[in-house]
């Protein structure tokens, strides 16, 4: 059972014909996987440097602020100013602003009262404020 010069060489051109095709698979497969890197890549790419993302639109350059920004203020007590007689002339001292709403047309979410309820006879004083 040998096989004739001619079906060998039938041999030869499918397996030929076949490792071609799997070339060529293998090719398209490495082309789309590249090309997706690549636009992954470049929005990554334009994201850092436009701080705008391509496919939705999105400014992002609010985000990339606020995010690198912490703000922390750090209360410094001062203590006491003597003259040279022992009194104390400067020292820190704790202040407060108070707010009051006086008009009754500000209502909370729930529909309480939001607002300072005054008698009627201090009303004409605390309007002058």
């Amino acid at each position: 059972m040998s096989l004739s010069q001619v079906d060998l060489a039938r041999q030869l051109e499918n397996r030929m014909a076949k490792r071609k095709k799997y070339r060529n698979e293998v090719r398209r497969i490495l082309i789309v996987t590249l090309a997706a890197m690549m636009l992954i890549a470049s929005n990554v790419f334009f994201v850092t440097i436009g701080k705008v993302h391509l496919r939705s639109g999105t400014d992002l350059s609010i985000y990339a602020d606020s995010a690198n920004t912490v703000t922390d203020t750090t209360l410094a007590l001062r203590g006491f100013i003597y003259d040279r007689n022992g009194q104390v002339i400067a020292q820190d001292n704790r202040t407060y602003d108070i707010v009051c709403v006086l008009s009754s047309a500000r209502q909370s979410i729930e529909g309480q009262i939001a607002y300072v309820k005054i008698k009627r006879e201090r009303q004409k004083f605390y309007q002058r404020f």
